[in-house]
């Protein structure tokens, strides 16, 4: 003080202090959102790529007759770094359950025809997210249907096993449009191309406590 030095002031601080703080929530947001982006790129590639190698290992089959999750562990299409335990199951990125099953052609009573892909347990964001960005279905793809659903509290997972009491299901309804498919927003009903629509798509992701599901039907 005596050789005319002088410290900050309070408000000086004070001032500091806020904009250091700014700057931190700021960051801390940005870096949130970046991850979220990048795990719902994860995700739509985990789709993909374990539809295209599942199509490539059944390629000259007629059908997918006795496919499952563990069967397509065991032939090596799931990415390594994917959890998986007998009791709990094979695990996505988000942590829920991942599952492949094989869909009946029922309106030409053709046995295992296609297979599906069903990611469980996600948040509306994520199921906002994977259910609204464009997904590729032509003929390259092989890509069918797209259906969302979420779980109502009252509702069983017996129920959600038959994809809930909001959607006609896709083994009965799968086909009325085979050459472009389409996609299902349970929720409410709606029925389009892809991608679903942002307005429908929120309204088929409310979910509570992680219990919304989105199931992909590939050829």
């Amino acid at each position: 003080m005596r050789n005319n030095e002088y410290g900050w002031t309070l408000t000086e601080m004070i001032c500091t202090l806020v904009v250091m703080a700014i700057i931190t929530i700021g960051g801390f947001w940005g870096y949130r959102d970046v991850m979220y982006r990048y795990k719902t790129v994860k995700m739509a590639d985990l789709v993909t790529s374990v539809a295209s190698s599942i199509q490539t290992k059944y390629m000259g089959y007629s059908d997918y007759l006795g496919i499952s999750t563990d069967k397509v562990k065991d032939m090596g299409i799931i990415p390594t770094d994917l959890k998986y335990n007998k009791a709990q199951a094979l695990h996505h990125y988000m942590d829920g359950r991942l599952e492949i099953f094989s869909v009946d052609n029922v309106k030409q009573n053709i046995e295992a025809e296609y297979f599906a892909i069903r990611l469980e347990n996600l948040t509306s964001d994520m199921c906002f997210e994977l259910g609204s960005i464009k997904w590729d279905n032509n003929m390259s793809s092989g890509l069918l249907a797209m259906e969302v659903v979420a779980k109502p509290k009252n509702e069983t997972d017996k129920e959600m096993d038959n994809v809930g009491e909001y959607c006609t299901g896709i083994d009965a309804d799968l086909f009325a449009a085979p050459d472009r498919g389409y996609a299902i927003a349970c929720k409410n009903g709606a029925r389009q191309s892809f991608p679903i629509m942002p307005r429908y798509a929120w309204k088929a992701c409310n979910c509570t406590h992680n219990t919304c599901m989105i199931t992909w039907v590939y050829k």
